[in-house]
């Protein structure tokens, strides 16, 4: 008796899971193609970085300065001891200044990146909703965390036209 009752619980678990299982909608989204063909994605990361080219540029210079001073220094040998040292120190704390500089320069960047990058993520679940909502979806995912999904899931291209609409209309603002 206690088995066929254990039978029936289970067969009525199942028959319940299949039933949910059954009324869920899943969605799904290629992430790298919404960054790729949306504004908020990769356009403002290549702005960014245009945006940044000529601090880049500006640091570049200024190693490329600071390595000749130091060859001539190392290859002058007509320097005495104390102007040597002087020199030497000189470098030193330009060199000092410049990683400085230059770090500052990554975690100002880093920092910029990583907004842009909260942005798009916003904008992208805010998307994802909107589309989910219309198409009665109850559940979106990344196409990176699904072996298999059928073309009639796919909501990238809806998600994608969603960003773009809202990127539009924050640009027209």
């Amino acid at each position: 008796m206690k088995i066929k009752t254990t039978v029936l619980s289970l067969s009525a678990g199942l028959f319940l899971t299949a039933n949910l299982m059954a009324a869920t909608t899943v969605g799904i989204v290629n992430l790298t193609t919404v960054f790729q063909n949306v504004p908020q994605g990769s356009a403002a990361l290549a702005s960014l970085k245009e945006e940044l080219s000529p601090q880049v540029q500006a640091l570049q210079t200024k190693q490329q300065s600071l390595q000749q001073q130091i060859s001539a220094f190392n290859g002058n040998t007509k320097l005495s001891k104390k102007e040597a040292a002087t020199q030497k120190a000189a470098l030193l704390q330009q060199q000092t200044a410049l990683q400085k500089t230059v770090q500052t320069f990554q975690q100002t960047a880093t920092a910029q990146e990583q907004t842009l990058l909260a942005t798009f993520n916003t904008n992208l679940k805010a998307a994802s909703t909107s589309v989910a909502k219309a198409d009665h979806v109850d559940l979106v995912l990344s196409n990176q965390t699904t072996l298999y999904s059928a073309d009639s899931v796919d909501l990238t291209k809806q998600v994608v036209a969603a960003m773009q609409q809202s990127a539009a209309t924050q640009s027209g603002s």
